[in-house]
C-alpha cells in the first residue's frame, strides 16, 4: 500500500494490470491507491504494449503489474524496446515465496534479474507481509528515480508473496505525501557553449518527447546559430509555430545520401535525442569518422 501510495504521490498516473492469482494484493493496492487509475489487459503483451504507448506519450512511468511464472516473460519484446527507445515503466512482477522456489510449485520460475541488461534496475524485495512502510516507500522512490534518469526506461521490481492472498478487512492507513523526485531543471551547457563559434553547423533531432516549450528552444537555437535544423519523423519538431522561426528540413534522408552534402560538409553537428532512424544520416557520420 504504501508502496502504491509513494508512485502516485510522485506523479505516476496509470497501472497496467495483467490479473492473476499471485498478483491479486498488488492489484487491489493499486486500484484502492487515490490518484492511480488501472486498466485490466487479460494478454501481458498486451497490456505491456499498451504501457509502453502510454508512457511513451505522456513522458510519465506507467506501472505493470503480473503474477508469477511465465506472465512477466510475456512482457519482455516491451521491456527490451522501452530500454532502447527511452521509455520509463515500473514493472511490478508477482512471485512464489522462497520456500515454494525450486520444489516444482505451478507457476514458478526464477524471476530474479529477469530483463537482464534491458532494465535500468533491478530490485527484489522481501516477503511483503515482512516488509516495512519506510521500506516500501524507499523503494518507491528509488524505482521511480532510476525509470527517469539519467536516461529514462524500465525497472523491475520482483514481490514475493505468501498466502493468504486475498484482502484483509483492515482499512486503508491514511499517509503523508512526499516527494523524494527532486530533479533538477538546471541544465549544463557549458560542453554545448565551445561549440557554437562555428559558422558551419548542423543540428540534428532524432526521436524524443518534446514540448512545444522545448521545441521553441531547438528552433531558437536554429535561428540564432543560423544553423539549419533536421528533424527526424519521430523528433516532434517537423510542425508546430516554431517551424516559422528556422530553417527546419524534413527530408534529412536524401540530403544525407547526396552529393551536394559531401561537398559542404559542417564543422560540427549537434545532435540531440536518439539516433535518428535516418540511414543516411549513419553512413554520413561514418565518412565523416573515417575522413576525420
Amino acid at each position: 500500500r504504501s508502496l502504491f501510495h509513494q508512485f502516485s504521490s510522485n506523479g505516476v498516473r496509470h497501472v497496467a494490470i495483467s490479473p492473476g492469482s499471485r498478483s491479486t494484493p498488488l492489484s487491489i493496492a493499486a486500484d484502492s491507491t487515490e490518484g492511480l487509475e488501472t486498466s485490466i489487459h487479460l494478454d501481458e503483451r498486451a497490456g505491456s504494449y499498451f504501457a509502453l504507448g502510454l508512457a511513451k506519450a505522456t513522458s510519465k512511468p506507467v506501472i505493470l503489474i503480473c503474477t508469477s511464472g511465465t506472465a512477466a516473460a510475456n512482457y519482455y519484446p516491451a521491456v527490451v524496446e522501452a530500454f532502447y527507445s527511452g521509455v520509463p515503466l515500473i514493472i511490478i512482477s508477482a512471485d512464489r515465496p522462497p520456500e515454494l522456489q525450486n520444489r516444482g510449485a505451478p507457476q514458478t520460475i526464477d524471476q530474479i534479474e529477469l530483463y537482464g541488461k534491458h532494465v535500468r534496475g533491478f530490485f527484489q524485495t522481501t516477503i511483503a507481509s515482512e516488509s516495512t512502510r519506510e521500506n516500501a516507500t524507499a523503494l518507491a522512490a528509488d524505482a521511480l528515480k532510476q525509470s527517469l534518469k539519467p536516461f529514462p526506461g524500465p525497472v523491475h521490481i520482483n514481490c514475493p508473496l505468501r498466502e493468504p492472498l486475498e484482502p484483509s478487512d483492515v482499512p486503508f492507513s491514511q499517509f503523508e505525501v512526499s516527494n523524494h523526485l527532486e530533479i533538477s531543471q538546471e541544465t549544463d551547457i557549458s560542453e554545448l557553449e565551445k561549440f557554437l563559434g562555428y559558422e558551419k553547423g548542423l543540428i540534428v533531432v532524432g526521436p524524443m518527447e518534446t514540448d512545444p516549450s522545448t521545441c521553441n528552444k531547438i528552433s531558437e537555437l536554429g535561428n540564432v546559430t543560423g544553423w539549419p535544423v533536421v528533424a527526424d519523423p519521430a523528433s516532434s519538431m517537423r510542425n508546430g509555430p516554431h517551424v516559422k522561426n528556422c530553417v527546419l528540413i524534413s527530408s534529412g534522408e536524401h540530403i544525407f545520401r547526396s552529393t551536394w552534402i559531401k561537398e559542404h560538409k559542417p564543422d560540427v553537428i549537434i545532435q540531440m535525442g536518439r539516433m535518428p532512424t535516418s540511414k543516411g544520416y549513419k553512413l554520413f557520420l561514418n565518412e565523416i569518422s573515417c575522413e576525420n
